[in-house]
Parts: structure tokens; sequence; C-alpha cells
């Protein structure tokens, strides 16, 4: 079906003159009132009368958006209105059932804290980081979420968990000296190699799906070694630990990691 243009938003007969508009006389029983009042012959006040009324019906679903809640109407499921500034969809079938207090016939889609009656020029509605929802906002089928959702332990050892239930985690950790473990020369230089255990901030409650580590330097005198040396993170059977290795020619420096780990 075709989109329409903008309407012109004119009132038929809005400009008439006094007497050429008279409100129809029986609107339920239509233009049958005419056969016996009028011949069959509707009069022009009554034809102005009728069109000025759809329009008027029409520019007020316009300016409103959404319908004022009425007891005279039966609504269906799904049906949006409007009382008191606040939107509700109807969770069932209902006739004369108050929204705000029909509750189990009615749910709240956007609450008078974010929709105020009267609009404020110049007004900006803002809210903060621990926002409560009487009734959780919905988009897309989805709840919507806000930063208090969220748990969050930061600085430089921290997690984060995500409301889906994702963990993410960071640690900055400085290790003992590798040592002449794993020795291994490649091109007259002896590299030494060192696994590590460590412990993540957080345990993992059902799965770890990825670890990150880079290389930092834990103070000035130590970064010559931290230059050439290399690491590597692994993910194990273990929800609280992911294995760190370490390759470095200089068996003396004490690695500075800065390592991550995603899971749930």
């Amino acid at each position: 079906m075709k989109i329409q243009e903008k309407p012109d938003y004119l009132i038929f007969a809005d400009s008439a003159k006094k007497g050429e508009v008279n409100d129809f006389p029986d609107v339920s029983r239509g233009w049958g009132i005419t056969i016996e009042q009028t011949g069959s012959k509707p009069p022009m006040e009554w034809m102005n009368g009728a069109f000025n009324r759809i329009d008027k019906n029409m520019l007020y679903l316009l300016q409103q958006g959404v319908p004022e809640w009425s007891e005279l109407v039966t609504y269906p499921v799904n049906a949006i209105i409007k009382y008191n500034g606040v939107l509700y969809t109807a969770i069932v079938e209902n006739d004369n059932a108050k929204p705000s207090t029909e509750t189990g016939k009615w749910a709240t889609i956007i609450d008078d804290k974010y929709l105020p009656v009267k609009k404020i020029a110049n007004e900006s509605y803002e809210t903060n980081s621990d926002l409560n929802f009487k009734k959780r906002p919905r988009l897309n089928d989805s709840d919507m979420i806000a930063m208090s959702d969220f748990y969050l332990q930061s600085g430089n050892v921290g997690f984060e968990v995500s409301p889906t239930g994702v963990i993410r985690q960071w640690m900055l950790v400085v290790l003992n000296e590798v040592g002449e473990s794993l020795a291994q020369e490649i091109g007259n230089i002896t590299y030494y190699t060192k696994y590590y255990s460590i412990v993540l901030p957080v345990s993992f409650l059902r799965a770890a799906y990825n670890a990150q580590v880079t290389v930092a330097c834990g103070t000035m005198s130590n970064q010559g070694g931290m230059a050439t040396l290399s690491a590597s993170a692994n993910i194990t059977d273990s929800l609280s630990r992911v294995t760190v290795a370490v390759t470095s020619y200089d068996p003396r420096v004490r690695p500075a990691l800065y390592l991550t780990a995603i899971g749930e």
C-alpha cells in the first residue's frame, strides 16, 4: 500500500458561517435518520456537521500521537493508550478498566518520569547511573539496561560483570625472576622460558573464553630486559587461573605483565 502524504490538517467547514453547521442528530443511526426527518435528503448543515466531526476526530489523534484512555472503548490485546501522561499497553482485552489501578490488564510502557504531561521548552530530561525502574522498559523485545546493571571493581586489579553474565577482568602483575629454566640456544643467544600460574581476580562461573597478556615495565631499571621479553597466555581447564609463558635472554628479569581475560 502506498505511503500517504502528510495531511493538510484542515477541518471541514471550520470557517462555516453561523447556522451552516449542525451536529448530526443521530451518529449511531447514521444517514437512516434522514428517512424519518428530512425525506431521505440530508441538509447542508448535517453534512457539514458530519464531515466536521470526522476531521476533528482525526486531528485529535494526530495531535495526541497516542489516544487517551476512555471507559467507553473496548481495547484489544497490545492496544496502546495514554492515561495521566503515562503510556500503557493492554495485557488482555478489556473495557472500563482504569490503567493506573488495573495492573492485571494494563502494563506501563513509559513511566510519567520520562513522559511529562506538559513539555517544558528547552528542558533536558536526564538520568544518572543509579537508575531504578518501576517497570523496566523494553526495546525490540529486550529489557533496556542501565549503568547500574553492570558490576564493576576498578583499579590495577579489577573485573566487570555485564547484565548478560559476561565477565571481563584484568590485572597488572609483577612476577618472580624467569631464572635459568628451559634454556634454548637460538643464534648463539640463550633464551629462558618459565611458566607461571596466575590466579584471576575472580573465578569464572561457567566458562573461560580468552586470555591475553601484554608486557609492561614495572620500573625504569628493568626496561632493558623487558625489551627482549615475550609472553603468552593460555586458558586451561581451570576457571580461576591462567597459565602464562615468559621467554627472555635475561634470567634475572622480573616480568611485569598486564593480563586480561573474558568468560562467564
